[in-house]
């Protein structure tokens, strides 16, 4: 590991540790600096990057590490050496290090004062134990909140039209960014903002828990139906599935919360709006994507809807996915983001009474109205025509010319 330096990191202001370290990995510490009080205030007392990284060198290096075959390390609470101790890496009289008291081996930064507040608000109470799942908790957090530090910058614009009154809440709930991605096709919204929206979007999809909202409204639902799933779409998907059941086998009593459900259904919507947000789709389309839809910008369900276009092209993992999707929205035609944002005013104009399940349907029966869009009528046909399309391959019956003209 090379040679090793003793290192002094101030926790407190007024309470200091010494670590000895490997050198290469202190510098490979010391790289990363902390963000400024005024620029992150909630974080900045626990001043953890620094620490936590020493840490876990500490940790790396406790085997080659030793002074007189005993590691210093966490456990060892000592004088400042910039208040009259010894130099960094210098050695330290054995006198003064007998003097000081010694924690027992088992020391958590959980037990910091400096960063309990910190960890009770942002990690899991499990995690508290062990120094390094501490590290991969906060770390995550810091990177969440940089990203959301230069989302505000970025999208001001829209904030200031759209956004203005969750913005000005003190306390961060998640209606911020969930207002910021209902808006991110006004045209108030800039490339940055939108690119920053949707990069944030995607590093939610990491885990539920980072959608603040999502996790509070369902947090219960999660570990009673879908225990040991963290990926966002996984959980979608299992809530999702058990609200369909439910509702297919007409229980007294939904398995999943109302206010699960109702957070449940912005979190379906939002991933219906971008291909990206549905791991498995992209995943099995991405060839197809390069062969059929290399030009076609993502975002606005444009990448979706070139696919279905191009259905009949695409390869067989590909085109069972579209397939299955496209079952889905027939099912549940709100989930269709391409009909829901072309036929925006005619479904206020023509079905607000109508319920989600029944959209399609209440459209169809209104096509032929004077007061129609041309644009909302064109998709309506497509969606008729895709309709009668995939009932005559699920039956097996007539042709496909025949079956797939709409009435």
């Amino acid at each position: 590991m090379g040679e090793c330096v003793r290192v002094w990191v101030d926790i407190s202001g007024s309470q200091s540790r010494a670590f000895a370290l490997p050198a290469r990995l202190l510098q490979t510490a010391l790289l990363l600096q902390l963000p400024s009080r005024n620029t992150f205030p909630q974080m900045a007392a626990c001043r953890r990057v620094q620490l936590l990284l020493l840490l876990m060198s500490v940790l790396i290096s406790s085997s080659v590490c030793r002074d007189n075959g005993n590691l210093l390390g966490a456990g060892n609470s000592l004088q400042n050496p910039i208040q009259g101790g010894g130099p960094i890496g210098g050695n330290m009289a054995p006198a003064a290090a007998a003097s000081q008291p010694r924690r027992a081996t088992g020391w958590k930064l959980a037990e910091e004062e400096a960063c309990r507040e910190d960890l009770t608000r942002l990690c899991p109470k499990h995690t508290w134990s062990n120094n390094l799942a501490v590290l991969e908790c906060l770390q995550d957090k810091k990177e969440d909140i940089q990203i959301e530090a230069l989302l505000i910058r970025a999208c001001e614009p829209v904030i200031q039209a759209y956004c203005h009154e969750v913005a000005d809440n003190q306390i961060d709930t998640g209606d911020l960014m969930e207002c910021l991605v209902h808006n991110k096709h006004q045209k108030e919204m800039n490339e940055k903002c939108a690119v920053g929206v949707t990069h944030f979007q995607l590093i939610q999809m990491k885990d539920f828990r980072f959608s603040y909202k999502f996790k509070m409204a369902c947090k219960e639902d999660v570990l009673k139906l879908c225990p040991n799933i963290k990926r966002k779409v996984d959980v979608v998907i299992c809530l999702s599935t058990t609200v369909r059941n439910d509702t297919l086998q007409e229980v007294k009593e939904q398995r999943v919360s109302l206010k699960c459900r109702k957070q449940l259904r912005v979190e379906e919507l939002e991933m219906s709006e971008d291909i990206r947000l549905q791991p498995e789709l992209y995943e099995s389309c991405k060839q197809d994507i390069g062969n059929h839809c290399r030009n076609v910008a993502f975002g606005n369900a444009q990448v979706i809807e070139c696919l279905k276009e191009n259905k009949k092209q695409l390869l067989p993992r590909c085109h069972q996915r579209v397939f299955k999707l496209q079952e889905t929205e027939m099912m549940d035609p709100e989930l269709d983001y391409t009909l829901m944002r072309v036929c925006k005013q005619m479904i206020k104009r023509f079905c607000t009474e109508a319920d989600a399940k029944y959209m399609l349907q209440c459209l169809k029966q209104n096509k032929n109205s004077e007061m129609m869009d041309p644009k909302c009528k064109q998709m309506i046909t497509k969606r008729q025509i895709t309709q009668n399309t995939e009932i005559a391959a699920v039956c097996g019956g007539g042709s496909s010319a025949g079956a797939g003209r709409p009435s």
